[in-house]
């Protein structure tokens, strides 16, 4: 493991979160074919180092309320809309090729990054829980960054709808 996930498991181990094992490549390759996308490289070498949080209490919030999904429960936007069919900030054009890996304060609002290989956002994050996602890193790589020094790049505000 090396560059931002030695890092973000550094953070993590701080807070006494465990580290859970990463995914195996059969594993990353069953989520692209689901999803008819191939993730961006910077996200597939994560989930192969870093399998996200554990996904039951304790170990499945950090210290700000941020939960870092594991692979069995990524999904795209539309898919979590299913599940949350009040929540009609999910549902914006290009819902279905964004993909949700995290949430904040137990789903305030969730993190997705763009896996439309086509758009020029590819492998940008975005925050989805305003009126519009709002781009708020260039990659999944410059996203762990900002996470990890507590940007306050990561709490935007929403757009105004005017």
């Amino acid at each position: 493991m090396t560059g931002p996930w030695t890092r973000l498991a550094e953070h993590w181990r701080s807070q006494g979160l465990p580290i859970m094992a990463g995914c195996s490549e059969t594993e990353i390759a069953s989520a692209e074919r689901r999803w008819s996308c191939a993730l961006p490289r910077d996200f597939r070498d994560y989930l192969a180092s870093l399998g996200g949080m554990n996904p039951y209490y304790p170990g499945d919030q950090d210290a700000e309320g941020y939960s870092f999904w594991p692979l069995e429960r990524l999904r795209t936007a539309v898919e979590e809309a299913r599940d949350h069919k009040w929540n009609a900030c999910l549902l914006f054009p290009g819902a279905a090729k964004h993909v949700l890996f995290a949430d904040y304060l137990c789903w305030c609002w969730a993190l997705a990054f763009d896996v439309a290989e086509t758009s020029p956002a590819y492998g940008s994050v975005c925050v989805i829980g305003h009126a519009v996602p709002v781009q708020i890193a260039g990659s999944f790589a410059e996203f762990v960054e900002l996470y990890i020094v507590g940007s306050d790049a990561l709490y935007p505000a929403p757009p105004r709808p005017w």
